[in-house]
């Protein structure tokens, strides 16, 4: 059994199917963003619509083939808008991957990013950067405080229903059985749960 990370246009039905035979049992996607424009703006791809489409096509045939997907997304991106995380959170469900991550944009050293908005970063060095940590860099037109609550919300909005709840329950159960102590760790659930 083996694993990888794969982009949606560079995968169609035949070659998951090859992989499907050759033992793949998950591939993570750097879907981004559900927003046309906010993909366009970050240069994932010249035409948003499309990738969205391919996204919805790529996500189809895994499922199908029984291939578990991540779904990684990130929110907070330059210019973004709250409609448009609103637009990303809409194509998670769409997609119903068996695992989600969602990412606060970090502009890291050496990236382009990096160098056209380090006057906007509240570190003066690249080294407290981390786009799992606390350390929050807001480069979107949303309000620090809602973007948090909106990273909480997507992952709300995907994990707690039924379908997904069930499928990865059954999937997974064994893996938080055996490291329950490590999970009640990573995951602060009280946080979590608060929908404020």
């Amino acid at each position: 059994p083996w694993i990888c990370q794969a982009r949606v246009d560079e995968l169609d039905l035949k070659l998951l199917q090859k992989m499907k035979q050759a033992g793949c049992i998950l591939v993570r996607f750097g879907v981004e963003s559900g927003a046309p424009r906010v993909l366009e703006f970050i240069k994932k791809t010249d035409n948003g619509q499309d990738w969205v489409r391919r996204c919805k096509e790529v996500f189809l045939w895994s499922r199908q083939l029984t291939i578990a997907t991540d779904a990684m997304f990130i929110i907070g991106t330059p210019t973004e808008t709250e409609g448009e995380i609103g637009m990303s959170m809409q194509l998670a469900r769409d997609l119903q991957p068996d695992m989600l991550q969602v990412c606060i944009f970090t502009p890291y050293p050496g990236a382009p990013a990096y160098e056209e908005y380090k006057s906007s970063l509240p570190f003066s060095s690249g080294n407290n950067l981390y786009h799992y940590g606390d350390n929050l860099v807001n480069l979107s037109k949303v309000p620090d405080d809602r973007l948090a609550k909106l990273q909480k919300k997507f992952y709300r909005s995907v994990v707690f229903r039924p379908g997904f709840l069930f499928k990865h329950a059954l999937s997974y159960s064994h893996f938080y059985f055996l490291n329950y102590k490590k999970m009640v760790k990573v995951l602060d659930l009280r946080n979590f749960l608060n929908f404020n």
